[in-house]
């Protein structure tokens, strides 16, 4: 492939995944510079465009011009009236003084703004406040590079200048090289620090989602490591020990799949979705237990996350009752026939309902516990226990 070909297959790459990037609602409203944004393109789409360019290669000057070969995009940048921007994509700029060993340089930098479609440019600044300077601010670190400082008064705001966008400052990278010197230079803001994610992993007070998200797998671990560690996620516990075989079965089955899907979130997101983490979890781990899909597995970790650990299967009386005392008199004080009852239950899934299991135990159970007559107190007894069983949460 030319690198004409690929240059434009890259400019494209970038301007589609920008708006995809411009449809979030956690993003919008607010102006950031091209270098900013592209911080986040890298956060989300990573796989995408690391298959064109690498992620030195991915700055505000590239951002600039695959926004600017969209002809669309392009066309309503300037475009800050409502009902006139197509996009909701708009863009202004201006000049910071940037100082470098003495000397003082303006370059332009361009900032943009992502709206829903047709939307009027907000007003987002105070009294007294110019629009460059509600950008977002950034947490710096040492480099040995040269040391930069970037002073910004209200004279350096410019509009939207077509041809200074084709400029290219290369001063810069020649007093880099002939003068190291140790220079300050900007890190853009966690994209995990955002409301959005906080609502999906649920970390405590002050702490980061990824401490939330490698908490929650060494819990899973635990409860798969030890002999009842299946105990320790579920809602009080299982002091009574209701759950049968099958139930602890599913909830090893639950921790393996979240702990493959948190690992993936914890290694990928937000470059991929939760919902992306989930489908691999759910390929990968069908491999060694049962199946089940990444809906599932998404309404688990919406069970788990509140407090980490699942409702109990048998119900909440299972906390405080054994599953023999749960049961009516009548199937209590008669194993065989409630062993009768669930194997007639458990063969006759597909037509079960509350209607055939009371008609069952009516025409089947009751006649061989006490032969009945039209006028017996025993039946009418076992009448009203029969009519009750549509009560029972489980048998």
């Amino acid at each position: 492939m030319s690198k004409v070909v690929q240059s434009i297959e890259t400019l494209n790459a970038v301007s589609l995944c920008f708006s995809k990037l411009a449809g979030k609602v956690a993003y919008q409203k607010k102006w950031r510079t091209n270098d900013q944004w592209c911080t986040l393109l890298w956060a989300y789409y990573q796989e995408v465009l690391s298959t064109l360019i690498d992620q030195h290669q991915l700055d505000g000057k590239l951002l600039d011009a695959a926004l600017r070969k969209d002809k669309k995009i392009k066309s309503n940048l300037s475009n800050y009236v409502e009902g006139t921007n197509a996009t909701g994509l708009m863009c202004r700029s201006y000049k910071p003084r940037v100082t470098i060993n003495g000397i003082e340089n303006r370059t332009q930098v361009y900032c943009y703004i992502t709206l829903p479609p047709y939307s009027a440019e907000p007003n987002v600044t105070s009294p007294g406040q110019s629009w460059w300077q509600t950008l977002p601010p950034v947490r710096t670190r040492e480099s040995e590079r040269h040391k930069r400082s970037r002073q910004s008064t209200k004279e350096d705001e410019e509009g939207y200048d077509e041809k200074s966008s084709q400029k290219q400052d290369e001063t810069v990278k020649e007093e880099d090289a002939a003068n190291p010197e140790p220079m300050k230079i900007e890190i853009s803001f966690d994209p995990w620090d955002d409301t959005s994610v906080k609502a999906l992993f649920l970390p405590d007070a002050n702490e980061h989602p990824k401490d939330a998200i490698a908490r929650r797998i060494d819990i899973l671990m635990d409860a798969r490591t030890e002999p009842d560690g299946y105990k320790t996620i579920i809602e009080g516990g299982d002091p009574m020990d209701n759950c049968t075989k099958l139930d602890i079965i599913k909830l090893n089955d639950k921790s393996i799949y979240l702990i493959s899907a948190l690992s993936n979130a914890l290694k990928f997101y937000p470059s991929k979705t939760w919902i992306e983490c989930c489908k691999e979890a759910s390929n990968s781990c069908s491999i060694i237990t049962n199946s089940y899909s990444y809906r599932t597995i998404a309404d688990w970790w919406i069970a788990f996350r509140q407090k980490n650990c699942f409702p109990h299967p048998r119900g909440i009386d299972s906390i405080t009752k054994r599953s023999r005392d749960r049961l009516p008199p009548f199937l209590r004080e008669n194993e065989d026939l409630h062993r009768n009852f669930v194997r007639y239950c458990t063969t006759n899934l597909s037509d079960l309902s509350i209607d055939v299991a009371r008609e069952y135990i009516i025409d089947h159970l009751i006649p061989q516990a006490i032969p009945l007559t039209e006028n017996s107190s025993e039946q009418k007894i076992l009448l009203q226990q029969a009519h009750k069983l549509s009560e029972i949460p489980s048998c």
